[in-house]
């Protein structure tokens, strides 16, 4: 009966520890140093005597136990412990008698503070395997207590001190199940480096200033936007006089029409030309000397016509826009090899005012 009745006390006991957890970590927000920590305390354990027959009374004893643990919340810490024991004494019959105990046991910790010396309150369960003469055997044991913790360095290390009572259901000592109390000091210490809080990055650099045409004057004070890649500006972003050539501009042989790669390029110098209204521009076309020097004339300016005819048929103010056509009497190059009649196979794009 009296097996029973502590077993229930200790199963209920068990159960409000199990809720412990989840009640406290209900409480505060605080920061949280979850590295596991190792500890290392040794005890004395003053042994019961009322709960032992006479034939199962000891003397005082010493412990030492290693533990495992780490914080859970801002108040609760976990952990799991392994607990040798000696109690020692003359009992009866038995001369300098022992009492081995090695207990693995798991306990919840409740801080009031983590600032200074803090205080906790403690809750536990284990299982000891229990060595003596005449016998040995394991039971289950509950035990409670308080304590004070002081951190000692930046890395964590503490100093802690508790004191616990030990409730043994164990009715093998020939009475009730003892209960002893266990002073205990030592210190703890965290297996890793605490993490190193790093500065948020710096800002990204501000972007640069855009300049959409790619002219090299920013959009901010660029008066003629649009430019076309290669046209010389001013300090203002408008092209200055100068003669540019529109490469890529090409036509079917013999033929006037412009190609699909020729409009894309023209679509371009059209953005030039709607950005820098005022501008007046040449349409100079050029030709290599292949075939009479009549007919090359007349198909450059044919040529020519096309392009403008292009232009202002898509926005561009033809008052500005002038075709000429000098077949093949302005080379830049021999026309004695295939690389230099094309080159002279060309059209240009003359600014002659802004």
């Amino acid at each position: 009966m009296k097996t029973t009745r502590h077993l229930f006390v200790a199963l209920g006991m068990a159960a409000m520890m199990a809720q412990a957890p989840v009640a406290f970590a209900e409480e505060g927000e605080g920061e949280i140093d979850d590295r596991t920590y190792m500890g290392v305390l040794g005890g004395y354990i003053g042994a019961d005597e009322d709960g032992r027959a006479p034939a199962y009374q000891y003397d005082d004893g010493y412990s030492v136990m290693l533990l495992l643990g780490s914080q859970k919340s801002e108040r609760v810490n976990t952990e799991f412990s392994l607990t040798y024991s000696v109690l020692e004494g003359d009992r009866a019959g038995v001369q300098n008698a022992h009492d081995w105990q090695l207990t693995l046991g798991y306990d919840w910790l409740w801080f009031l503070d983590r600032d200074g010396w803090s205080p906790f309150g403690l809750l536990g369960l284990g299982a000891t395997n229990e060595e003596r003469e005449p016998d040995d055997h394991i039971h289950l044991t509950v035990n409670a207590g308080v304590g004070l913790l002081k951190v000692l360095n930046e890395h964590g290390t503490a100093f802690r001190t508790e004191a616990r009572y030990l409730y043994h259901n164990d009715d093998n000592n020939g009475n009730d199940s003892p209960g002893d109390w266990r002073v205990a000091l030592g210190f703890q210490t965290p297996l890793t480096a605490k993490p190193v809080e790093l500065p948020p990055p710096p800002p990204p650099p501000p972007a640069p200033p855009a300049d959409s045409d790619g002219d090299g004057v920013v959009d901010g004070i660029d008066e003629c936007p649009g430019t076309i890649k290669g046209l010389k500006v001013d300090k203002v972003g408008c092209a200055i006089k100068q003669t540019f050539e529109l490469k890529g501009v090409n036509f079917e042989f013999d033929k006037a029409e412009l190609d699909a790669n020729a409009r894309r390029i023209l679509d371009a110098a059209l953005e030039t030309l709607k950005g820098q209204p005022s501008m007046k521009v040449e349409l100079a076309g050029h030709t290599d000397s292949t075939g009479p020097e009549a007919y090359n004339q007349g198909l450059s300016e044919r040529r020519m016509n096309s392009v403008r005819d292009y232009l202002v048929e898509n926005g561009a103010n033809g008052d500005n826009l002038t075709a000429v056509g000098y077949g093949e009497s302005q080379p830049i190059a021999t026309n004695d090899t295939p690389e230099g009649r094309e080159l002279n196979r060309r059209v240009e794009f003359r600014i002659l005012s802004q």
